[in-house]
């Protein structure tokens, strides 16, 4: 199993700290270049990065990032890898996008359309 080692973090510092900024800036960064990135700094293959992105949850600096990348690395949902991690305690129901506003203003106009009235009907059953 690969390790985040302080040689691997000082290499790609760069790297962690422009998707640092982008994730805190934006909301979001392109998960797929993030991996790409990263494996061709470290010369590893995917399922080498993802055991490291493990080890970053444990870096108070580029959490944020770890979860982001585990969270999105994969188009429909969480790649299995992370699934059981992403279901701990600590991160259930956490997910990056909460503090995102256009998320906040997307689900609340679901939520207004859900609960209007439907015409014709005295919502009596």
């Amino acid at each position: 199993m690969y390790r985040l080692t302080q040689i691997r973090l000082g290499k790609a510092r760069h790297i962690l700290e422009k998707y640092r900024d982008q994730l805190h800036r934006h909301s979001h960064f392109d998960a797929g270049q993030f991996e790409m990135e990263l494996r061709k700094c470290w010369n590893l293959g995917y399922k080498e990065l993802k055991s490291i992105a493990e080890d970053m949850l444990k870096n108070a600096r580029y959490k944020c990032v770890a979860l982001y990348y585990m969270e999105h690395s994969n188009a429909p949902g969480a790649v299995v890898e992370f699934q059981p991690l992403l279901s701990k305690g600590e991160f259930r129901g956490r997910n990056t996008q909460q503090h995102d506003p256009a998320q906040r203003v997307r689900t609340g106009r679901r939520k207004r359309r859900q609960d209007l009235p439907v015409p014709g009907h005295d919502g009596e059953f």
